[in-house]
């Protein structure tokens, strides 16, 4: 969720914190602000996102060489100046920056209340500023209930930055004479590679020369790691918006893996061993399942996917195989799925794009996609390779090779940019567009529903293309868009479906291949892929629905990287 940095070294605090803070705003863009430790505590902060806010309050004035910053997803507080962070302790010698929520914040609020402190905000994140005033940070931690990620500075210390972290993600960054902490590694990759990634129940402080991890569990030993993120992966690169270079980086995110292939094949033996297969994931990760399951069920392996939130009703237990998966691996609703899984004697294998990550850490056995930093909220590379990882583990079931050149024909579909942005244009004033697919296209026709709604604001909706008939088609009128990945199976049943629309005057968008010449009878626009199998299609079919969602979103002048109300990484339940 939001955005959390700090630094402490011997360079100007507020310019690197700036930068860090742009780098981080797809965490949350409500509010922004910086805390700066020099003669005094300065704060600079207000509502808006970072250009905006930056043009006004001129953040770079504050002077001094440590501080710390926050970029906000509103939970308690409506977005305002009062409610942004950094937050402050009655005499404003203590900031504080949070992510996460405190469940118990009330209850702390009126006890601090009653013994005399005054409140300013209407956060959860204000009583931690507060607790600090008369107690050591390992005490206020033992008061509080929920997820946090907290970073502190005090105007008394300015030589250190206090840290904490409970399931909401914290990251240390070294540099030499100077440290960073953040709630996500591209806040700092411009200045350093070196990483610690906090645990949960991990707490300390950062000097510009050492640092100290304490857990409230005993003595913490966290080690090094080397990121292999490049800082330009996490720049526009010449692109307008990070959701289209992302969309075009799918190629080489494929490329990238295909070359890992044989670091998948112990997964895919531990998978054989399983009498069920649980999926459970979130969002566009719950697509992911989705096709997953169609995967494995195709082959004869049992399989389900669940929604994280709504995992408490599945039963399970020890002879079966949990598969998560989470963009972020800090996913509050999925890693909540896999304690409760855990605790049913379950294993757990992973997918998530975030080295030591929440879910990796939890999980048996671990998959990493090889995406690299994606910025844009909406998940564009990372769930590609999301799906390709489940696409290469059912062919090593299944005994075959994967389809050679993927990544030759995703290339082939990038080229059809002009005519997706013409098909754009027809559709980008319409109120309503309805998705449709059958078998694997059923989690492709989601997928494309919840791309194109979350940043163009368009309602949509993604269904089996089967029940169609069994309510929404009293929906479909003259030129209401209706997006149909077709298949090979059950390719007449979906042409079907596609007549019932056209019967009553919907513009029928397909998404077909070279050679399938029945389907221009019926669509009113055809974008055409390379020949491919059935299970390929996905992997070629979903750039095309990626970028109609993003010029749909250009068109209606919106941002396609920070949609409203939404954060990249969901760390609430």
């Amino acid at each position: 969720m939001c955005g959390i940095i700090g630094y402490i070294g011997k360079r100007k605090a507020s310019e690197l914190l700036l930068k860090a803070l742009e780098r981080l705003e797809y965490r949350g863009y409500d509010s922004i602000g910086i805390a700066v430790v020099g003669e005094g505590l300065e704060i600079l902060k207000d509502r808006g996102e970072v250009s905006e806010v930056s043009k006004t309050l001129n953040f770079t004035t504050l002077e001094g060489n440590s501080g710390i910053g926050h970029t906000r997803w509103a939970t308690h507080g409506a977005p305002t100046q009062e409610n942004a962070h950094p937050l402050t302790d009655c005499n404003e010698k203590i900031a504080v920056v949070h992510n996460g929520i405190i469940e118990n914040y009330s209850e702390l609020r009126k006890e601090l209340e009653d013994n005399g402190h005054k409140f300013k905000s209407e956060t959860d994140t204000e009583v931690i500023a507060h607790l600090l005033e008369n107690k050591n940070l390992p005490e206020v931690l033992d008061m509080l209930k929920g997820s946090y990620a907290i970073v502190a500075i005090k105007k008394d210390e300015p030589d250190k930055l206090l840290f904490a972290r409970n399931r909401s993600p914290l990251i240390i960054g070294l540099g030499a004479g100077e440290n960073f902490i953040a709630s996500d590694i591209p806040a700092f990759l411009k200045e350093t590679n070196k990483v610690v990634v906090l645990e949960n129940g991990d707490y300390g402080y950062v000097k510009k020369e050492s640092y100290e991890i304490n857990n409230v569990e005993g003595s913490a030993d966290r080690k090094v790691q080397e990121i292999n993120w490049n800082s330009e992966a996490a720049e526009k690169e010449g692109y307008e918006y990070f959701a289209l270079k992302e969309i075009h980086e799918i190629p080489r995110t494929t490329e990238n893996t295909m070359k890992a292939l044989e670091d998948l094949k112990p997964y895919a033996e531990e998978i054989r061993k399983y009498s069920r297969i649980m999926f459970t994931a979130c969002g566009t990760s719950y697509h992911t399942a989705l096709y997953g399951k169609y995967l494995f069920n195709s082959i004869g392996i049992r399989t389900e996917a669940v929604i994280g939130s709504e995992f408490s009703s599945v039963t399970i237990g020890k002879d079966d195989l949990v598969i998560a998966i989470s963009q972020s691996g800090e996913t509050a609703d999925t890693l909540s799925a896999v304690e409760k899984a855990k605790q049913r004697g379950a294993k757990i294998l992973s997918i998530s794009n975030v080295l030591g990550s929440s879910l990796e850490r939890e999980a048996d056995f671990s998959i990493h996609t090889l995406a690299g930093p994606e910025i844009a909220v909406i998940a564009t590379k990372t769930f590609s390779a999301q799906m390709l990882s489940l696409y290469l583990l059912y062919k090593m079931i299944k005994g075959e090779k994967p389809e050679t050149g993927l990544e030759k024909m995703q290339r082939t579909v990038l080229k059809l940019d002009a005519e997706i942005k013409k098909i754009a244009e027809k559709i980008q004033k319409k109120e309503n567009a309805y998705f449709i697919g059958r078998g694997i296209g059923y989690p492709l026709a989601m997928e494309g529903a919840l791309k194109l709604k979350e940043i163009s604001y368009m309602h949509a909706e993604g269904m089996p293309a089967g029940e169609l008939k069994h309510g929404t088609l009293s929906l479909i009128e003259k030129g209401t868009p209706v997006i149909v990945p077709l298949l090979p199976e059950m390719y007449d049943k979906t042409i079907s479906n596609m007549e019932e629309v056209k019967a009553r005057g919907g513009l029928i968008i397909a998404l077909s291949w070279e050679g399938d010449e029945r389907v221009g009878d019926v669509a009113s626009e055809v974008l055409r892929v390379p020949k491919t199998g059935n299970e390929e299609y996905p992997l070629l079919y979903i750039l095309i629905l990626q970028l109609l969602a993003y010029h749909v979103t250009v068109l209606r002048e919106l941002s396609p990287d920070k949609p409203r109300n939404l954060a990249k990484c969901v760390t609430v339940e």
